[in-house]
């Protein structure tokens, strides 16, 4: 009904010619049901929808050489402001534990990215963290081991990858496998998580307990209680140390919470 066009421009729904509910805000976005358009609206549109409309709205006129460079960068300047905008709120979702309405956000940060970057590029990734996650908190684990293997595959074949990356890599594997009950597989990445997140700031860092505590919730369910225990006193020494920095800031303590 829409044309091909429509397939970029619709969240959930592949099959193009079944998307026939239109935002009637933005007027550029499709849906096949409206329980797709729900989530979505709930989840991200909502916050996004009038920064879409110079971004899916065709152009009639090309206009100089001039003209469409300067729309080009424009358009790349959209794009890069709508990547931060829905990470950032498929990130408050993941913490909220609104894993359902997370996976739009992180659709939506992926497609952007993928607007800006290369196919394989190392900036797809932490959209697909993001994916990840949601997949997990959902119990979705095929797909959230297949959104992790194609973070994993970027990762390899970049030339270069910040520590924190990696960390998170292994981390979300190791979510992965304590919620489907692999514990060993889980205990070897939350490992290489600590160690990489370690590389990246130092091992007394308050971003390091994120691993260390999920390294403790692992011993706790294969009942080894003294290493639980060790791993969580281990988690409240360091908390102690940072909270008796004298400039420690209230949003740095917020942003290790998650």
């Amino acid at each position: 009904m829409f044309g091909l066009a429509n397939l970029a421009r619709n969240v959930f729904c592949p099959f193009i010619y079944y998307s026939y509910i239109q935002c009637k805000n933005c007027r550029v976005t499709y849906y096949c049901d409206e329980d797709h358009q729900n989530i979505d609206a709930r989840g991200i549109h909502d916050k996004i929808c009038q920064l879409l409309i110079p971004l899916r709205t065709p152009i009639t006129v090309l206009g100089s050489e001039e003209e469409r460079e300067h729309r080009e960068k424009q358009t790349r300047s959209r794009q890069l402001h709508l990547v931060q905008i829905t990470k950032l709120e498929a990130h408050k979702l993941l913490f909220e534990g609104q894993y359902d309405l997370a996976i739009p956000a992180a659709l939506q940060a992926l497609r952007f990215s993928m607007s800006v970057s290369s196919p394989n590029s190392i900036n797809l990734v932490p959209s697909y963290l993001l994916l990840g996650e949601a997949s997990i908190g959902l119990k979705q684990y095929k797909q959230a081991e297949d959104y992790l293997s194609l973070a994993k595959w970027a990762i390899l074949k970049a030339d270069e990858c910040e520590n924190t990356i990696r960390s998170q890599l292994h981390r979300n594997f190791g979510l992965l496998y304590t919620s489907q009950g692999q514990y060993e597989k889980a205990l070897d990445q939350l490992a290489l998580d600590i160690y990489y997140i370690s590389l990246a700031k130092t091992p007394e860092d308050i971003a390091v307990t994120g691993g260390y505590f999920q390294l403790g919730t692992v011993f706790h369910h294969q009942d080894r209680i003294d290493h639980a225990a060790a791993v969580f006193d281990k988690v409240v020494s360091i908390w102690k140390q940072v909270l008796k920095t004298p400039d420690m800031k209230l949003g740095i303590v917020y942003k290790y919470c998650d």
